[in-house]
């Protein structure tokens, strides 16, 4: 006798094995029945396509990847979600300060209501300190490393020696006699213990280290620390976000903000609890839908909400390579720092 089986998998993807040595015949019949009573796997790619050329539509979740990291109880295999429409969104990368390699990566929205407290960051270079000041205020280093510049007109450096870094201007080029050294920042160092203040200058070329002195005890929005200061900064939090039940920021010792991104977003919402939209990055959509049908667009959407969302590895440095793509890295000190002057 002869066996049809209809195997029908309307929501996941199920994986059929036949024993080997089972003696089957294939057949066509593609054209006898309807190809919408089969699966049809849709990526992430595919997602993208219609959100960004149609209406709102439902789809449900076949398979999540392995690994696949996200902050949604709804995206999970199963579950029919709606798509609504893709947009562009600003967010705030920001990392774990960890030695280990267990740190933890997070997109921090920027209606994120939470309060930040500065935390002391490290710098490598003198370069490092001219690219780190800001508008608003000097910035207080302390010698981690002593460097013994080799010109009386320059400023050797011993550890312990506290510096005020001058409120953003370009670098000078300073001539001394037959030598030219290319850029130096101007700076004042702090004469302990009587606190007097001396003008030196520090050499771009020196391979110093300092830890910065943070004097501010405020605690300030998100979009008060992006505006007024520059990236990266070393944050805690000060105030977890009310907003939502769980601020995943809370108990962190140290976060760095690390630079603000535009990334795709797709507005989602549960299919059975539509007045709830959220903003879903399409990095943590790492999975495979089986498209239902269309939604219908009433044109009133309740608020739009957005969380704080933790992100792999994996996911974290594809964003910085994207942003890398798009951006010149800046120049780093000149290895031989001494120039002569032609004849």
């Amino acid at each position: 006798p002869e066996f049809c089986f209809y195997l029908s998998f309307p929501v996941q993807k199920e994986i059929v094995h036949f024993h080997s040595d089972l003696d089957i015949e294939v057949e066509d019949v593609t054209d006898h029945y309807n190809i919408n009573t089969f699966l049809q796997q849709l990526s992430v790619k595919d997602i993208l396509e219609k959100a960004e050329n149609g209406s709102p539509f439902v789809v449900a979740i076949i398979e999540d990847s392995i690994g696949n990291k996200h902050s949604y109880n709804f995206l999970c295999p199963g579950r029919e979600i709606v798509i609504y429409k893709k947009f562009q969104a600003g967010r705030i990368l920001a990392s774990e300060i960890k030695n280990n390699s267990s740190k933890r990566y997070f997109l921090i929205p920027e209606s994120y209501k939470g309060k930040f407290k500065r935390q002391p960051r490290e710098f490598p270079t003198a370069y490092d300190l001219e690219i780190a000041r800001d508008m608003k205020e000097k910035l207080h280093v302390v010698a981690t490393k002593a460097f013994d510049c080799p010109h009386e007109d320059m400023c050797s450096v011993s550890v312990g020696d506290n510096f005020l870094i001058p409120k953003y201007q370009k670098s000078q080029v300073v001539e001394y006699g037959r030598k030219c050294v290319e850029t130096a920042l101007p700076c004042e160092q702090i004469i302990l213990p009587n606190k007097v203040n001396k003008t030196v200058l520090l050499p771009m070329f020196m391979e110093g280290g300092f830890n910065e002195v943070v004097h501010d005890k405020n605690q300030y929005d998100l979009s008060e620390l992006c505006n007024n200061s520059h990236l990266p900064l070393n944050v805690t939090v000060g105030i977890r976000d009310l907003s939502t039940q769980e601020d995943i920021l809370v108990g962190i010792p140290y976060l760095q903000l690390e630079e603000k991104i535009n990334d795709s977003y797709l507005l989602i919402s549960n299919l059975n609890n539509p007045t709830e939209i959220w903003e879903v990055s399409v990095h943590c959509l790492n999975m495979s839908f089986q498209l239902l049908r269309e939604y219908p667009d009433d044109s009133v959407h309740p608020q739009i909400k957005s969380i704080v969302e933790e992100i792999t590895e994996d996911q974290y440095y594809m964003m910085r390579k994207y942003k890398n793509q798009a951006t010149i890295p800046p120049p780093r000190p000149p290895k031989v720092h001494l120039v002569e002057e032609s004849k």
